[in-house]
């Protein structure tokens, strides 16, 4: 009498539906430590760029304080012109405001471009800052759509054991014990067709007589290079 091969047939479809699902929720804890991942890359480039505009920013401060102190000299030295008695000391006087005020007129230009710096490194932050944004708003929503997809999986995971339970009451329990060995071990697909005569899944060529045995259906025949259990469909089904 040969074997019905089509209650296991209908549980290998129910395992590897429940092996793929398993093998996307191993998955999906890396695509949300993925996007936390590219979280924190997006907070350490604000970081870097917020550091960097307060460097320029003290930069600046030093430079208008230096700028400052100079001004301020310049009103001492002016205030002393009206206390000089030579025009040595006059001379002297002059001179060093004059020199102050170039001094002056080259820190006022580094100024002038240390603004620029600051505008272009402050429109930077704020990119860097919008793009943080975008990466949070983006790793919120999909890790919480991930999250929910594993609950779903569950549920789905639970109806389809509740269906294989069902049909594995229908199967010899040798032959079930045999399936569920295989199909552990291999990915859950413990079948595979027969198509131009070799294994549908590792493709090894069988020989005239493992056809004949398959055929037969008297037993359960295994593939001797991937161990699956071989089935071939009638001639009416190919």
């Amino acid at each position: 009498m040969a074997l019905d091969l089509e209650p296991l047939k209908q549980l290998q479809i129910i395992d590897k539906e429940i092996f793929d699902l398993q093998e996307e929720q191993k998955n999906i804890p890396l695509q949300i430590s993925a996007l936390k991942e590219g979280v924190t890359g997006e907070k350490a480039a604000v970081s870097d760029a917020e550091e960097g505009l307060k460097k320029i920013k003290l930069d600046l401060n030093k430079q208008e304080l230096a700028l400052k102190e100079k001004e301020e000299s310049i009103a001492k030295y002016e205030a002393q012109l009206m206390q000089v008695k030579t025009n040595k000391e006059y001379s002297a006087l002059q001179k060093e405001i004059a020199d102050i005020k170039a001094d002056n007129s080259i820190l006022e230009e580094e100024i002038i471009k240390k603004l620029d710096e600051v505008q272009t490194h402050e429109a930077a932050v704020n990119a860097v800052r919008a793009k943080l944004k975008q990466a949070e708003d983006e790793s919120a929503r999909t890790t919480k759509q991930l999250e929910e997809k594993i609950e779903q999986s569950k549920i789905r995971i639970k109806e389809l054991e509740s269906q294989k339970e069902v049909l594995a009451k229908g199967v010899v329990p040798n032959i079930y014990a045999t399936y569920e060995r295989i199909v552990k071990a291999k990915n859950g697909v413990a079948l595979s067709k027969v198509e131009d005569e070799a294994c549908g899944v590792c493709h090894m060529r069988l020989l005239s007589q493992r056809i004949n045995e398959i055929l037969l259906g008297a037993e359960l025949i295994v593939c001797d290079s991937c161990s699956r259990i071989l089935y071939m469909l009638p001639e009416s089904s190919k």
